[in-house]
């Protein structure tokens, strides 16, 4: 997330009443427990790779990447000379840092677009990479062996710990890769990954699945088409999709908009955009066949059916063109307490020229609510108990079931930060205790920049 403010003031908040929980009191101001600056020099892209009439183009930061598991905590980040490393320690403020380099492999672009996805397959401790991808016509991908995650203190951790892996160790064609990302499985310990093949204006969903008891990728393949017709238009589009939820039944859930190419020329211009949504499916097979929200198939990748604009029907929410909803700023969660799927999106207020952010919750029977936010931002979103946080470089954000978590309120942070990137590492929530690790902006085009990482305390 990009951070837009060089200081972070924000109104204390008293949280006593509202929030009292297990004996756990939110902070009016996060603690701050450690920071620490991993190096110096991570890669930075000039954007020369994606220049437009000699302009570079996606150039900045790439971004690191935070998870924990198990009392450890593991960053992936490009290095300024191209090597790719994970860094880890324990979960314990001022814990030393331990790195290894991957073997046999140096990043390739000048793309801020290709950026590192690392996850854990908790069945059965495999550390997950993929790097290096913008329309890239194979999967670069890394793993650990077997309980590396899960038996941490035996594990000697050097330059031998991630060993390549090319497209997944599958033998399918799985088409140009782009936004590459894992998503966990709760229920069953794995994996999936999600890509897009085909741009912005014309691209594909696909996934496959990781098994954590074979420890083998299992191709899925291509879940949606491009082609249809909108609006009386018939063009390609590309989909922009939410996080891949899995619900307390092991259900798959994912949310997205579609970005429309017969449009996108007049995007920008007064009252003409280009995305429209709020599409949804959901699967109960682990991604091979999907059904829209009134259980009727719509993906069935065994049998060549993939859903698409011209069979997906009514949808549950739609959020027209000309409302311009921003897939910048979607985001989604399964609350596991009640089994909904929840998904925030930004969009105008009907009538008005203001953006504001809209909460759709879909219950457990399909039937969804729609509701405004104060909310100003977008982010991670967590769920701890009855409250449910949004981590972003904005601030770190909270609100109560109790609201359907339409009213919001921001905790402030104990320190100032620079412009960079960020992402969070919630797996301690239930503590109180967040990580953020921030790669900043570079102070010229192309030149590397530090990687911090910031712990802090936001309950009593």
């Amino acid at each position: 997330m990009k951070i837009k403010n060089v200081f972070f003031i924000f109104s204390l908040v008293s949280y006593s009443a509202l929030f009292a929980q297990k004996d756990l009191q939110l902070l009016d101001k996060a603690e701050l427990l450690s920071r620490y600056e991993l190096t110096k020099t991570a890669y930075c892209s000039d954007g020369s790779d994606r220049a437009q009439n000699g302009s570079p183009r996606f150039n900045g930061p790439m971004e690191a990447k935070i998870t924990s598991f198990l009392n450890y905590q593991y960053i992936a980040y490009y290095e300024g000379n191209g090597d790719i490393v994970i860094a880890r320690k324990k979960t314990e403020p001022h814990s030393k840092w331990e790195k290894s380099i991957l073997q046999g492999y140096k990043i390739k672009s000048e793309d801020r677009h290709n950026k590192i996805a690392l996850d854990i397959s908790k069945g059965d401790g495999v550390i997950h990479l993929s790097f290096d991808h913008h329309n890239t016509p194979h999967f670069n991908y890394a793993h650990s062996n077997q309980n590396v995650a899960s038996n941490p203190d035996s594990v000697v951790w050097d330059n031998s710990i991630f060993k390549l892996l090319p497209n997944l160790g599958m033998k399918d064609d799985t088409g140009m890769v782009t936004y590459p990302t894992f998503y966990q499985l709760n229920a069953t310990g794995g994996l999936i990954i999600y890509w897009r093949t085909g741009g912005a204006l014309g691209g594909e969903m696909n996934l496959a699945n990781y098994n954590s008891a074979d420890h083998t990728w299992h191709f899925i393949g291509r879940i949606s088409t491009q082609e249809g017709a909108y609006l009386g238009k018939n063009e390609s589009r590309g989909p922009y999709t939410s996080k891949f939820a899995d619900d307390a039944d092991g259900n798959l859930h994912v949310s997205w908009v579609f970005r429309e190419r017969a449009f996108a020329d007049e995007e920008g211009k007064k009252g003409n955009f280009a995305e429209h949504g709020l599409y949804y499916a959901q699967s109960s097979d682990g991604g091979f066949t999907w059904k829209n929200n009134w259980g009727e198939v719509i993906a069935d990748v065994k049998n060549n059916l993939v859903m698409g604009i011209d069979n997906m029907k009514d949808l549950p929410v739609e959020i027209p063109m000309n409302l311009n909803p921003v897939h910048t700023g979607l985001t989604s969660i399964m609350d596991l307490k009640t089994n909904n799927f929840i998904t925030f999106l930004n969009q105008y207020k009907p009538g008005t020229t203001k953006k504001i952010n809209y909460i759709h919750i879909r219950d457990s029977k399909g039937v969804w609510t729609t509701k405004e936010t104060n909310l100003s931002h977008q982010g991670k979103i967590e769920i701890q108990g009855d409250r449910m946080f949004v981590f972003s470089g904005s601030g770190i954000s909270v609100s109560n079931r109790s609201s359907n978590f339409t009213d919001w309120n921001t905790i402030s942070f104990p320190v100032q930060f620079a412009n960079g990137s960020t992402n969070w590492d919630t797996e301690q929530l239930d503590k109180g205790i967040i990580s953020m690790v921030i790669q900043y902006d570079p102070k010229k085009l192309g030149e590397p920049s530090p990687v911090e990482i910031f712990d802090f305390k936001i309950f009593k």
